[in-house]
């Protein structure tokens, strides 16, 4: 699968072979030239150029894929959005025409088999990584008078849980984080199959992350959300897989909202790397490692969506032996046998038995007849 970074390997040699990069790829029977690069991955590069400069002004950057459900944008929970294809599609953010908001997270019959599924291919060691657990308290602010080319902002306060004096607490983990959403890419998985389990879709996330100095204060940031998060995480080459249990709160609501996120996230300082080298006209990789990151995402849907093994069922109690085929053959010798159905020979059973006992009677009846009247 692509966890391990095999499945942009034929591009990678075609690169390197032709040192014309990927852009564009072989001559065609028409003497035209296409690119081997997949559209949405083309696509994905496309914002990111878009973005670079900001991108580098703005902290660390981060590509996410998170995964979850389109749904209708007013729709019923159980509702996903039904669209007239059965493979991946790459929808319009914002249509006029299809309205539609995306659902992260699984559900928990889902979440735990698939990271049951992650643990089993590393046991196997057919997965390389190294897995971390941690527990930590997100507390997320609006930020005020937000510049409109930043996009979305918040501001983002993590906490982690300590010992102190033989209790735990939550202490602040870190500076302040501003994060800036850029762009987020919808990819819908195809219409659903009920013989192939769930269906389930993606989202592809750019934002950028920049420490802050200052912590945000309540009489000058409004609270949105807390997130209480107990998060074990796969570590690969170039990504990380998160698994995420959260309880969250929004603003100052009681009400606790359980939720089962799981996500992927690219390595900040190997995409910077390529991003920066391809801007500049130097060799790189950023085609490749874009295409086995949506691929791994999908792999992980994929892993997700497929139904889990049924259960061996269990041995049941040997039966007694039957007697109806000795007895059919005792009984009707040298006559034709059923092929299946242990149940015809009962069925002939009952048959000669009445046959015998009908036999019985009119012998019996013959008897009283032949006997003289007194």
């Amino acid at each position: 699968t692509a966890f391990f970074g095999h499945r942009g390997t034929h591009l990678r040699r075609y690169a390197m072979a032709t040192k014309a990069g990927l852009e564009i790829g072989p001559s065609t029977i028409f003497d035209a030239r296409p690119s081997l690069v997949e559209p949405t991955v083309m696509h994905l590069g496309r914002i990111l150029e878009e973005h670079s400069k900001v991108l580098q002004t703005n902290g660390q950057m981060e590509l996410e894929v998170r995964l979850g459900v389109l749904r209708p944008f007013h729709a019923k929970s159980f509702q996903r959005v039904d669209l007239p294809c059965s493979s991946e599609a790459l929808l319009i953010p914002k249509c006029k025409d299809f309205q539609y908001r995306f659902e992260p997270g699984l559900p928990p019959e889902i979440y735990a088999p698939l990271m049951k599924k992650l643990d089993a291919l590393r046991k196997e060691q057919q997965m390389e990584c190294s897995v971390t657990n941690e527990q930590t308290l997100d507390i997320t602010y609006e930020v005020p008078n937000v510049q409109k080319h930043t996009g979305r902002s918040s501001l983002r306060v993590s906490h982690q849980k300590v010992l102190e004096n033989e209790e735990k607490r939550w202490k602040v983990k870190g500076p302040a984080v501003l994060k800036n959403r850029f762009e987020v890419l919808d990819l819908f998985s195809g219409r659903s199959v009920p013989t192939k389990g769930p269906s389930i879709d993606l989202r592809v996330a750019l934002s950028a992350e920049v420490a802050v100095k200052d912590m945000p204060r309540s009489n000058t940031h409004k609270l949105l959300l807390k997130r209480e998060k107990h998060r074990r995480s796969y570590d690969f080459r170039a990504w990380r897989i998160d698994f995420t249990v959260v309880q969250s709160m929004h603003g100052d609501q009681l009400e606790k909202h359980l939720s089962y996120e799981v996500e992927l996230e690219l390595n900040a300082q190997i995409l910077r790397k390529n991003l920066e080298a391809k801007m500049s006209n130097k060799p790189h990789q950023l085609w490749e490692l874009l295409t086995d990151f949506l691929n791994a995402g999908r792999d992980l849907a994929v892993l997700a969506s497929e139904p889990c093994p049924l259960p061996v069922p269990p041995s049941l109690p040997q039966l007694p032996p039957d007697e109806g085929r000795p007895a059919y053959q005792r009984e009707l010798p040298g006559m034709p046998e059923p092929l299946i159905g242990h149940y015809l020979y009962r069925l002939a059973e009952g048959g000669w038995k009445h046959g015998k006992r009908k036999a019985e009677h009119a012998e019996q009846a013959a008897d009283a007849a032949a006997e003289p009247a007194e």
